[in-house]
């Protein structure tokens, strides 16, 4: 292919900035420029992704070199931006911020630099003035100590043209990566968020209009010839397919609808060359299981938002419990956990005394209580020893994974651990195995589990 290849990676000096709407903007404005655009998004990141596909009209794929590897998170993005004209990468949190203080892989500066793609800084203009000269030339000294290169920059939450120009010349004065645009502030372009982040875009809202307008103000306001000729970069070769589609003899039903709508699109790559056929289907509105399946795939997502939904659709409650008294094999992740545990309690909030709770039954299948808390129990990198075998056929014991959550679970009696996880304070077992049950908080990734599919 003898077209260009443009691909950058969009960054902030921390969370919130606006990188996330100023990176749909792009993506939208690139795709409306008939460029073919693939999103990708740095980080263990499941709902992002879901507007960088509505904005592209193709699905866009997480990476990630702490869960990958710098080689995994190649291997993927060669695959996938081959016959593409464009790839365009939102960054996670700060540009530097990675697995822990010192240590930078996870970070997107350790993305940018395992797939050699030039950074664009996103910040929040708001207050500033010539300050910004000091803020872009730390970053740009920090990521050349990297080996990435710093492009450019776009300011978010500008007050005026003439703020804009300000920052412009700033930049200009001190030589330093060029403002290639600045969007004014506009709460119509905000994002709703609750305790897990952004909503997904399919509950957002987020319509074909609303992409289009944040189109428009970044084709207007944003250089984007400036901004294509800078992030010209060397195509890869298409790689050699390493895996291959499995034989589909095994049925896999995977719960996919607002509640359970956490998924690595790799992990399900891998199953489909592990021969399973993946069955979805809506624990929310379906009444039965998928016909004829071998197994259960119970993701993440928002049981505790649905709880209501969840608990009234009693024939699917009871058909997953009767499938596991069965011998069905079932893997469950953080929500999926939640689900297959006998009640789900939630705050009472209005109405109700404090610290009062509903109870919501769920499936019953393990002899627990999950209750939504009001601050985060758990976030971070996990790496874990499986003790109770791999689901699906997976043939490894050992996984890397994230984990994040505000509930707690509380069994009612004792149970077989899951895996052994390692911690800042060494090794504790957690999750549950029971006959072919599976569950945990952890969300697993599989993706790159290449040599025991081949």
């Amino acid at each position: 292919m003898n077209k260009e290849f443009h691909a950058f990676c969009l960054a902030a000096p921390q969370s919130g900035e606006g990188k996330t709407t100023v990176a749909i903007a792009l993506m939208r404005a690139l795709t409306r420029r008939n460029l073919s655009v693939r999103a990708f998004k740095c980080g263990p990141d499941y709902i992002d992704p879901t507007f960088h596909a509505q904005a592209t009209g193709r699905p866009a794929y997480n990476l990630d070199t702490w869960m990958m590897g710098q080689d995994g998170v190649r291997a993927l993005w060669n695959s996938r931006v081959a016959d593409i004209d464009a790839a365009v990468c939102e960054g996670v949190m700060g540009l530097f911020d990675g697995r822990e203080p010192g240590d930078t892989t996870g970070s997107t500066a350790d993305c940018a630099r395992a797939l050699d793609i030039p950074v664009l800084l996103v910040f929040n203009a708001r207050g500033m003035a010539g300050s910004v000269a000091a803020l872009v030339a730390g970053f740009q000294l920090y990521a050349a100590r990297m080996g990435v290169r710093l492009a450019g920059v776009i300011a978010n939450n500008i007050g005026s043209d003439r703020h804009a120009d300000i920052l412009r010349q700033a930049l200009e004065h001190e030589d330093l990566p060029p403002l290639l645009g600045a969007l004014p502030r506009n709460e119509a372009w905000r994002l709703p968020e609750r305790q897990l982040g952004l909503f997904p875009s399919e509950e957002a809202g987020t319509s074909d209009a609303w992409l289009d307008a944040l189109a428009d103000v970044a084709a207007s306001r944003i250089d984007l010839d400036r901004l294509l000729q800078l992030s010209v970069c060397h195509r890869p070769p298409e790689p050699t397919p390493v895996m291959p589609p499995g034989t589909s003899t095994r049925r896999l039903g995977i719960a996919k609808d607002k509640a359970f709508c956490f998924y690595y699109h790799e992990n399900e790559r891998a199953l489909a060359a592990l021969g399973w056929q993946l069955i979805p289907f809506s624990p929310l509105a379906d009444t039965a299981l998928p016909p004829d399946i071998d197994a259960l795939y119970l993701g993440g997502g928002y049981p505790e938002v649905f709880a209501r939904e969840l608990s009234g659709n009693v024939a699917m409650r009871d058909a997953v419990r009767l499938f596991a008294e069965g011998g069905g094999e079932i893997y469950a992740e953080c929500g999926g956990y939640m689900y297959l545990c006998a009640t789900l309690e939630i705050s009472a909030k209005t109405g109700g005394a404090a610290g009062a709770f509903i109870s919501w039954p769920m499936c019953g299948v393990i002899e627990a209580t999950a209750r939504m808390g009001d601050r985060i129990r758990s976030l971070g990198y996990r790496e874990v020893t499986l003790l109770g075998g791999a689901p699906f056929a997976l043939k490894r014991d050992r996984f890397r994974g994230h984990e994040f959550h505000w509930s707690d679970i509380t069994l009612h009696r004792d149970y077989a651990p899951l895996y052994a996880v390692w911690t800042r304070a060494g090794l504790e077992n957690a999750g549950v195995v029971s006959g072919n049950i599976r569950a945990g908080y952890i969300h697993l990734y599989w993706g790159n589990a290449v040599e025991e599919i081949l």
